[in-house]
């Protein structure tokens, strides 16, 4: 049997408003020598997910490890997310509570690209 943990009204996060999602979906991620808007990374990372099923890696997705942080680092490039970025753009550090701020920014943009059915986002 499963367990699920309680939800209590301190532990449901935040909506994630339309005009934050549109922001992150046009973020650039810098992932190597590829720089593409978020909409873009994802439609690789899901389209990777579902080409390479059981053999995919989730931590080299797409080549190289830590590829989250590429992603934290563009939200804050986009001011989405409150992080403190090193002299080359891409070394990053957060707080905690900014790597769930975006967790939950990228997961809805993702349900946003989803529920559209790919018409101009994904």
């Amino acid at each position: 049997m499963r367990r699920y943990p309680v939800t209590t009204p301190e532990s449901v996060p935040a909506p994630v408003s339309k005009r934050i999602i549109l922001a992150a979906l046009d973020a650039e991620v810098r992932d190597g020598a590829v720089t593409e808007p978020l909409r873009d990374y994802l439609t690789r990372l899901v389209t990777a997910l579902w080409e390479e099923g059981e053999g995919f890696s989730g931590k080299r997705p797409l080549g190289g490890s830590g590829w989250q942080w590429g992603v934290y680092a563009a939200l804050v490039r986009a001011n989405l997310v409150t992080g403190t970025l090193g002299e080359d753009g891409d070394d990053i550090d957060l707080e905690v509570d900014q790597v769930r701020r975006a967790d939950r920014i990228v997961c809805a943009a993702l349900a946003w690209c989803l529920r559209r059915g790919g018409r101009d986002t994904l």
